[in-house]
């Protein structure tokens, strides 16, 4: 092999530039590696992979396997006791560059970088002044945080109406940020009529005055305004305008659904087949593109009947991360303890987005290493971006990694009067099924309860909340209280179940419209819309997957078809009661106890 050729090889396959002629022995090793990476890079079966549980890391040379097992089980030495330990602190000390676990244990020790959210009081009160005295040119450089807690202070200060009117009045202008949050705080006066004006105002000043995420906001929520009055005649040009903004990627997928729904109400046969096919091509696993596939059901079934697709075990476009990939293997296969696997779902789980950039066959084949060690949480995020990037990825057995029947046979004993499959699609959202999972708020477990909630519902300790059977009795009997509240309605239980139910309440009388999706799309927390519409999706799609394998007596009467069709159509709550009708609105008093 010419000398050139080789370093060609080493170039792409190592992710190093070669600027000399290296000793023979480090030329010969490194084309050693390249070449080793080219065939373990070439594509084999999923079926293969999956069915026998194959490693990359069982392809490598024995001598590789050897040096990798022997740091791996020396990081599990210094994790279990990083500060006391003499062998940790020697461990420390003598790490190199060439060691992958030294590498991340570096990355992991960096302090993270947030943005502070709080913004002192002197501070609002000066920046609201700035926007009471018209001083707009200030406000460029603002942050939201700052923005939003000005426009909070005017309303403290009863100076929101006057100083909204100034800006929706003025000929010039003014930094989108500033007309998109004052619309936004308008919105809570809804739905009184010269307010809405006000804020529709508002918002068309904050989109032409800017091309960035306020803007697409103001684009978008002008839009939703027109929907809701049933104009639909500026919908295109609104919607396009948030595609069109690269950094308003959470408003995307709806942006085209609802060009879609105008295009369907006015007949636009052209704009409609566009939307739908954009939707389809751009967000193939968003809850919107189910709505928008809802008359087609043929769709989704060739997505389900495509082949499951190869993987690879190592990358050649991102090779500098094939060293990190064989670390995890290695933690993996020495197989010592849970500290193993929870390193390696780690690690993984704090690269992901390096791990974007690798092949999809690679990409595919570390959901499968993490779905195999039980880290959901990473496997999801693969998957996720997986099937943004590569549609062709889709396929029955990707789907079921990516939608896992766990814990069903816990939910369908605790918890009877609800579709099952409702509760895991709700657990996979909360926890990404970790019975270990706990929120900053305090939330934990797999239907990340509240210690509050426990004693109230089932007078359990907080501590029982890590036991799958506990929590999920705890949590369902709560779910199942509320969704009675809400006559048995899923969409608004889901809501409050995330954002809380006097906010949904407020919402309710906000927004008040039997297009539900809508309603949805004006929820005005990110979280929360996110939440509710993640949750619809995965149930359409567990459903989908699994009503032929766990449908009982009392559900024959539900035909796959016709419970996808609730969902999508945001009446979730006729799918997920046995009988085919909302829950009843009636709740006793064993029941609004909790007992």
């Amino acid at each position: 092999m010419p000398q050139n050729f080789s370093h060609a090889i080493a170039k792409v396959a190592l992710g190093i530039t070669v600027v000399a002629t290296p000793p023979a022995k480090a030329h010969t090793v490194r084309t050693a590696i390249a070449i080793n990476n080219i065939r373990m890079a070439t594509p084999v079966p999923f079926d293969q992979v999956f069915s026998s549980k194959l490693l990359g890391l069982d392809q490598e040379t024995p001598q590789t396997q050897k040096l990798l097992l022997k740091q791996a089980n020396e990081y599990l030495e210094f994790r279990r006791n990083p500060s006391s330990s003499r062998e940790s602190a020697r461990w420390l000390e003598s790490c190199t560059s060439e060691n992958p676990y030294c590498a991340y244990e570096t990355k992991r020790r960096e302090p993270a970088q947030t943005q502070s959210k709080n913004v002192p009081q002197a501070e609002r009160r000066a920046i609201a002044s700035e926007l009471r005295n018209g001083n707009f040119d200030a406000f460029a450089n603002r942050s939201p945080f700052e923005i939003s807690a000005a426009v909070r202070q005017l309303e403290q200060d009863r100076r929101l109406a006057e100083v909204a009117m100034t800006v929706a009045d003025r000929a010039a202008c003014v930094p989108s940020g500033v007309a998109a949050a004052l619309a936004s705080k308008l919105e809570e006066r809804f739905p009184a009529i010269e307010i809405v004006e006000l804020t529709k105002r508002l918002y068309r000043k904050g989109l032409t005055c800017g091309n960035n995420l306020a803007a697409a906001h103001a684009s978008f929520r002008l839009g939703l305004l027109h929907i809701w009055e049933d104009n639909c005649t500026e919908i295109s040009s609104l919607m396009l305008k948030v595609e069109s903004i690269q950094e308003a990627s959470q408003f995307h997928a709806r942006a085209k659904y609802w060009r879609y729904f105008c295009a369907d109400r006015s007949g636009d046969q052209l704009s409609r087949q566009f939307a739908r096919s954009a939707l389809l091509k751009d967000h193939p696993m968003s809850f919107q593109t189910l709505a928008a596939a809802a008359e087609d059901d043929t769709m989704i079934d060739e997505v389900m009947n495509q082949p499951s697709p190869q993987v690879a075990f190592r990358s050649l476009v991102r090779a500098d991360l094939n060293q990190l990939l064989r670390a995890t293997e290695a933690l993996v296969q020495t197989g010592n303890s849970g500290l193993s696997t929870q390193l390696a779902g780690e690690i993984i789980d704090q690269n992901i987005k390096d791990i974007a950039t690798m092949e999809p066959e690679v990409r595919l084949y570390i959901a499968m290493l993490m779905n195999r060690i039980g880290a959901t949480l990473p496997k999801f995020k693969i998957l996720n971006e997986l099937f943004l990037d590569a549609p062709q990825t889709v396929s029955l057995k990707t789907l079921k990694l990516f939608f896992p029947l766990s814990y069903l046979e816990v939910v369908r004993h605790k918890q009877q009067q609800v579709d099952p499959l409702l509760i895991l699609s709700l657990i996979r959202q909360e926890s990404a099924f970790n019975k270990e999972a706990r929120s900053i708020a305090g939330a934990r477990g797999l239907m990340q309860v509240m210690p509050a909630t426990a004693r109230m519902v089932a007078r359990k300790h907080a501590s029982r909340l890590y036991e799958p059977a506990i929590n999920i009795e705890i949590g369902t009997k709560y779910f199942l209280n509320r969704l009675r509240q809400y006559d048995g309605d899923v969409e608004l239980t889901l809501a409050a179940y995330n954002a809380g139910f006097s906010r949904v309440d407020d919402w309710r009388k906000r927004y008040p419209t039997d297009n539900r999706l809508l309603f949805l799309d004006f929820i005005p927390f990110r979280e929360t819309r996110d939440y509710v519409s993640s949750i619809l999706r995965n149930y359409y799609w567990y459903v989908k997957l699994y009503s032929p394998q766990i449908i009982t007596e009392t559900q024959l009467a539900h035909t796959i078809n016709s419970k996808t069709d609730s969902i999508i159509n945001a009446k979730a709550g006729i799918a997920a009661n046995a009988t085919g009708q909302r829950l009843p609105a009636s709740v006793n008093k064993d029941a609004a106890a909790g007992k």
